[in-house]
């Protein structure tokens, strides 16, 4: 998004397909919770609210993250491409220590200011500009990134368990209770995965695949069918109980096998739907398109001119 123009298409394109998924889940759901006569109807309102209005409320952090991001990002361009590269420094060590290194690198500091996750993403997001602007990603040192990212990975997981030690041996369920902190997206360990994972992947040649680019074309789909809420909360653990079984060696084999039987299901829902939804969808945006952003600009104009005159009435008293 960097040099890309993000246009209002691209916007509804990713919103119709996650209007798809959730509302067509949550009916789903509701035949089902009728048939079975355990239809409830305070629950029922409440997941239609977030079916119907999934990116106001979250029902994906990433999504709602990302369409924030996609409505700022030409305003953020603009800072990008007008700093020098001193200038750009100064400001990713600002935004790095104040919200990496100091809020997600030390419990307690900074603790309720920065709450949520768009926080990360934007720091990233002007990471990555860093990146495209002034670092030239050699082909030779793919490996060496990955290499620095499955390090880190090691570490959060190591984290987990020295944290827990550490509040076993000082008897503390305080610091027994931060053995997830390092977890948070904007934890020093995960931005520097983030980051290396993105430089190593960013230049590492794989030649031209076919059946790469068709899986890849579908993992946004896989993405919002599994983490759908109704879906990840009552189907899968009814469909795959891994959470029951005490066989350290069956737990890992049964979750590879649910996560290849999911992401294969999902795979050819999203396929299927690629195939027809998706294309009437498109068909209905690029004949409509153009009264719909005449409205939404004539609309955001009126919102503006009254906020204005309310301002200007308040301030003039």
């Amino acid at each position: 998004m960097i040099e890309q123009r993000v246009t209002l298409k691209k916007i509804m394109r990713i919103g119709g397909q996650v209007w798809f998924y959730t509302i067509s889940i949550w009916l789903g759901w509701l035949l089902m919770s009728l048939y079975l006569h355990q239809f409830d109807l305070k629950d029922s309102l409440v997941k239609a609210v977030y079916s119907f209005f999934p990116i106001l409320f979250s029902h994906y952090w990433f999504v709602t993250a990302y369409i924030i991001l996609m409505i700022l990002a030409p305003f953020f361009n603009k800072l990008i491409y007008a700093l020098n590269e001193k200038e750009y420094k100064r400001l990713l060590v600002l935004l790095i220590g104040i919200f990496v290194v100091i809020g997600g690198g030390f419990p307690k500091l900074l603790e309720g200011i920065f709450e949520g996750r768009i926080i990360p993403v934007f720091v990233v997001y002007f990471v990555a500009g860093y990146i495209k602007r002034f670092v030239n990603v050699s082909l030779k040192n793919s490996g060496k990134h990955l290499m620095v990212a499955l390090g880190f990975y090691v570490l959060l997981f190591a984290s987990s368990y020295i944290i827990t030690y550490i509040g076993i041996l000082l008897d503390s369920d305080t610091i027994k209770g931060l053995r997830y902190f390092y977890r948070e997206l904007n934890s020093p360990l995960i931005i520097v995965i983030c980051v290396e994972l993105f430089l190593s992947f960013l230049k590492m040649d794989i030649g031209k695949k076919e059946i790469i680019n068709s899986i890849a074309g579908k993992t946004f789909g896989v993405y919002l069918i599994h983490s759908n809420k109704i879906i990840s909360s009552i189907v899968l653990p009814k469909i795959f109980p891994i959470y029951l079984v005490d066989n350290p060696v069956l737990i890992f084999i049964y979750s590879v096998e649910s996560v290849i039987i999911i992401y294969v299901v999902c795979t050819a829902i999203d396929s299927l739907r690629q195939l027809t939804v998706e294309k009437l969808w498109l068909k209905i945006l690029n004949s409509k398109l153009d009264k719909i952003q005449s409205k939404i600009s004539v609309l955001t104009e009126r919102i503006c001119c009254n906020c204005k005159k309310v301002l200007k009435n308040y301030y003039c008293k």
